[in-house]
């Protein structure tokens, strides 16, 4: 008989020696289970490099067995290991190791060659290395397994288009649309890609498709109500940008086009409420805060040059990545835009005055020349406001300083200085400055633009001259599309209608989508009163290639007030006066059809608004001619004003 106690100590080892033994068991199978693992990896790598190398593998070695049913998602991969290298591959492509993932996908393929998904993500490798023909052999291997996996398709539209195989590039986008029509990358890709061509009517179809699927997606409604506001069609594009903004109230694109538009149709309030509601999303909106202060100085309420000089202080502080000078100038720009020509004087005079305190001594070659371009930049802006506030003669000064830095602004201040020296009666130094600046040798662009000046206001023994000067020249010029329509503009000035048709009839045998000679022809028609009906039809398709051009929108509507059709004939004269504010031609045409629907008052300002622009002097008879007719019909008119007196308001 033994000690009990003795007994359960016995009893109590021997269990902990079993449970140990069970323990050691369980780790060493565990070791060697990871260790089996390790090799079969290592040999499934082995099995990889012998059966693809470094090429890409062919369809008839990955694909074992028919393709199954396979959802795009990567937790549905036909097994654990090739989920394990998918993750791999996704951690390597997050770092930029892009060679490593395409290694790690390729792994995951041996486990499951049948997942798109797979081939795709190789082909995104492949598209951020460059290689395009191996990303477009993997997309189109991922679209063997899969025919309807849209993001293949799009990738492939994408690749192509950066290969500028625009064809290809639709195909691809329109059947990963057609696959799954809420694909909101491939309709925004697509609409991109016929911006290029200028298709108008198909990229409003593929907009309302998206919106018609996509409707919580602001980028429709926001793209569709562009495609308005350059067709001039501004009452769709303003609901389309609400549209965009109830989708996305911080859209601050969409709400800096809605203040903008409020502003064309004089809604000012509605306009400020929509710049202050932008500034709230983004109070770095520079440009935004410069229109604000340019409505708050056109409307000059109660405080409102307040509320101007507050907008302009913040832009000066806050702007600190832009030097002193450009913000100044970039106010000054702004303010002549919207016709506020003393303020953009006093802006862009402060401009200049930052910009000489600047010191070039520590600039290189490159910044020096930037530096001068800028200095340019400000001079022509400056010489511009000068010709609008009537100082012709500061004008000139400012445009002869201009320097040969950048040749497009130097031909612009020639142009303007040929221009300014006819308009005050100088023509003997406006000719002789144009043949100092022009020569044999002289460009054929810049031959047209400072002829263009020339003849605007040229007699007609100068204009005999220069189209001799240019028939002679166009038998060298390789591209006779421009000298053309320059030479029917010349025969335009000169009133020879049968000449400017046949050259521009010649132009449209050569190109039949000349926007520029279509209007040109149905405006010469207008202005002769005959076929008129063809006339619209001309302008109508010179609209359809360039939506929303003022200058076309004028044409279309003095052909009908030709046509009697004054209602049509108000609605484009007015969008196109909108756009061209400073132009006399569409001011003149606009006050024309006023006097003859018997708005007496509004055509009177309209015909002072032109004569103090100046305008050459067929006009400037015109002009003079109708005042005259008004002043009989209206004796009651004082015509020494050209509006009523502003009264300012006073504050409460």
């Amino acid at each position: 008989m033994c000690d009990w106690k003795t007994s359960t100590q016995h009893h109590k080892i021997h269990t902990t020696h079993r449970r140990l033994r069970v323990w050691r068991v369980l780790f060493f199978g565990a070791f060697w289970f990871s260790l089996a693992g390790c090799q079969t990896t290592q040999g499934n790598l082995r099995a990889y490099k012998s059966l693809w190398g470094t090429k890409a593998p062919s369809p008839s070695l990955v694909r074992q067995e028919p393709p199954r049913r396979h959802k795009p998602n990567p937790r549905y991969l036909g097994s654990a290991q090739a989920y394990s290298a998918y993750l791999a591959g996704r951690m390597l492509a997050q770092e930029q190791r892009h060679r490593k993932a395409i290694q790690a996908f390729k792994v995951a393929l041996v486990h499951d060659p049948n997942s798109a998904f797979l081939y795709f993500s190789v082909a995104q490798q492949h598209t951020q290395l460059g290689q395009w023909v191996k990303a477009i052999y993997w997309s189109k291997r991922a679209i063997e397994v899969k025919k309807s996996y849209s993001p293949a398709h799009h990738l492939l539209g994408r690749i192509y288009w950066i290969l500028r195989n625009e064809r290809l590039a639709k195909a691809s986008y329109r059947q990963a649309i057609k696959n799954n029509p809420r694909y909101l990358a491939a309709y925004l890709d697509l609409e991109r890609l016929l911006a290029r061509s200028h298709q108008y009517d198909a990229r409003k179809k593929l907009l309302k498709k998206l919106i018609k699927y996509r409707n919580e997606a602001h980028q429709g409604y926001f793209a569709l109500a562009q495609i308005y506001q350059k067709e001039g069609d501004l009452g769709r594009a303003l609901s389309m940008f609400q549209e965009a903004v109830n989708r996305k109230p911080s859209h601050v694109e969409a709400l800096y086009h809605m203040a903008r538009i409020y502003g064309v149709h004089k809604k000012i309030d509605a306009s400020v409420r929509h710049f202050l509601l932008l500034l709230d999303y983004q109070p770095e909106a520079w440009q935004a805060r410069m229109e604000l202060a340019a409505i708050f100085l056109q409307r000059r309420a109660a405080f409102d040059e307040q509320r101007a000089a507050y907008q302009l202080r913040y832009v000066m502080r806050e702007a600190t990545q832009m030097e002193a000078y450009e913000r100044a100038f970039r106010v000054g720009a702004t303010f002549y835009e919207k016709m506020l020509f003393a303020d953009a004087t006093k802006w862009l005079l402060r401009a200049l005055r930052y910009h000489r305190r600047e010191s070039t001594a520590d600039m290189s070659s490159e910044q020096r020349k930037l530096h001068r371009t800028h200095e340019q930049n400000i001079r022509f802006y400056l010489a511009l406001s000068w010709r609008a506030e009537g100082q012709i003669r500061k004008a000139l000064d400012e445009f002869r300083r201009i320097r040969a830095v950048s040749k497009a602004i130097r031909i612009e201040a020639q142009a303007y200085q040929i221009e300014l020296l006819a308009e005050v009666g100088r023509y003997r130094e406006s000719r002789e400055l144009l043949k100092r600046i022009r020569t044999e040798k002289t460009k054929y662009r810049r031959w047209i633009r400072l002829s263009q000046a020339f003849a605007e206001r040229a007699t007609a023994e100068d204009l005999d001259q220069e189209t001799r000067a240019l028939k002679d020249l166009m038998k060298r010029w390789s591209e006779p599309e421009e000298s053309w329509m320059h030479l029917s503009y010349l025969y335009f000035k000169q009133r020879q209608w049968e000449l400017c048709e046949r050259w521009l009839k010649k132009l449209l045998v050569r190109n039949a989508r000349h926007a520029g000679a279509l209007n040109f022809m149905g405006y010469v028609l207008a202005e002769q009163g005959k076929r008129l009906p063809e006339a619209e039809k001309l302008v109508q398709q010179a609209l359809q290639l360039e939506p929303g051009n003022p200058s076309y929108l004028d044409s279309l509507g003095w052909i009908y007030f030709r046509m009697g059709q004054f209602a049509k004939a108000e609605a484009a004269l007015r969008k196109a006066s909108d756009r061209l504010p400073r132009d006399a031609a569409v001011l003149i045409h606009l006050a024309l059809l006023y006097q003859r629907i018997g708005r007496l008052r509004k055509a009177l300002v309209l015909f002072r608004r032109a004569r103090a622009l100046r305008p050459e002097p067929s006009l400037q008879r015109k002009i003079e001619s109708n005042i005259q007719a008004l002043r009989r019909r209206m004796p009651q008119v004082d015509v020494s004003r050209s509006s009523r007196p502003f009264r300012r308001q006073q504050p409460r």
